[in-house]
């Protein structure tokens, strides 16, 4: 598997209530994390078994060092990673409510800083699978260093998957769309399908992204679970009833599952429903990254075992400390 996207440090922090313009939104908690929409996915692929080499760009810092550390010791491979000494490695202060549901800010950093040249047709030398995040094709010359991995794959024959967060799906959608007819698999919700094809429902703008050439489109429906539709049929496979405390990471565990399950030739019903298993275990833990659920996890669920313990957050979690 190789994976090519944003490498982040996450500051998590748990407030009671989020304020309103000019308030205060004092934490009761707060830790640090490995974050980043591929990256999260690139660990996820790692704790099912896949090797998974990750791109993407860091800063000169020691938020970098730790980064990097942390993911190797995570079965990730980021010997390629370049560091940009004119950028600090990326920082995302994520907020959490009691609900679950987050609310994130952002500064880019050195993610938008991976050089074309960083890809090589040696990358994908025996990958099965290129898995893209939609936050590589915003700004340059990032965009250009997921345009030549593209390319590239198509040499190789590599399917290519590309997961489709709001913020791209806003800011470039014809960039993603341009992206369609390359993809063996797009992932995003009902909310990106409607702007980028601009449809007046789900269902018909399904349909566009369809005849744009992608061959399977898979519709996130949070706790409903996905749907999942190609040429031939649509899929609906129902999610997981679980205690959600933080949806951060879900979409992106989500993506790993659905991926890994197709790269192992499950059938359509078998790889949402490790998905669906793998996204909803991730809203039951604090942040993502090296919280993140793996195979024994996902297995207990999908016998109807439950989700089981979280992972205790920071110094406890698989894969080593973070900071």
């Amino acid at each position: 598997m190789a994976v090519l996207g944003d490498i982040n440090v996450d500051l998590i922090l748990d407030i009671g209530d989020y304020p309103s313009p000019g308030g205060d939104g004092v934490a009761h908690h707060q830790h640090l994390e490995v974050g980043g929409s591929a990256t999260n996915t690139a660990i996820v692929l790692s704790r099912l078994g896949a090797r998974v080499s990750l791109l993407g760009c860091v800063g000169r810092d020691r938020w970098a060092d730790e980064l990097l550390r942390s993911l190797a010791a995570a079965g990730v491979d980021v010997s390629r990673v370049p560091a940009d000494p004119a950028e600090p490695t990326s920082l995302n202060v994520v907020v959490v409510t009691p609900d679950g549901e987050r609310t994130m800010f952002a500064y880019r950093g050195a993610n938008r800083s991976l050089p074309a040249h960083a890809v090589t047709p040696e990358w994908l030398d025996g990958v099965g699978w290129l898995h893209l995040s939609g936050y590589a094709f915003l700004e340059a010359p990032q965009r250009d260093a997921a345009w030549t991995a593209v390319r590239y794959a198509h040499q190789h024959g590599t399917p290519i998957s590309l997961d489709v967060p709001t913020d791209p799906a806003r800011q470039v959608p014809q960039e993603l769309v341009r992206l369609l007819p390359w993809l063996a698999l797009v992932v995003l919700g009902g909310e990106e399908v409607q702007l980028l094809e601009g449809a007046a429902t789900v269902e018909m703008g399904t349909r566009a992204l369809l005849e744009h050439g992608c061959g399977l489109v898979a519709v996130k429906r949070g706790a409903a679970g996905c749907t999942l539709v190609d040429a031939h049929r649509a899929v609906s496979v129902p999610g997981f009833e679980v205690a959600a405390v933080d949806t951060t990471g879900a979409g992106d565990a989500f993506c790993a599952g659905l991926v890994f399950g197709l790269l192992t030739a499950q059938d359509l019903p078998s790889a949402g429903r490790l998905a669906n298993a793998l996204g909803a275990l991730a809203t039951t833990r604090t942040g993502a990254g090296l919280a993140l659920p793996g195979a024994d996890e996902a297995a207990r669920l999908l016998a109807g075992a439950g989700p089981g313990p979280a992972p205790p957050p920071g110094p406890g979690r698989a894969g080593g400390p973070f900071l």
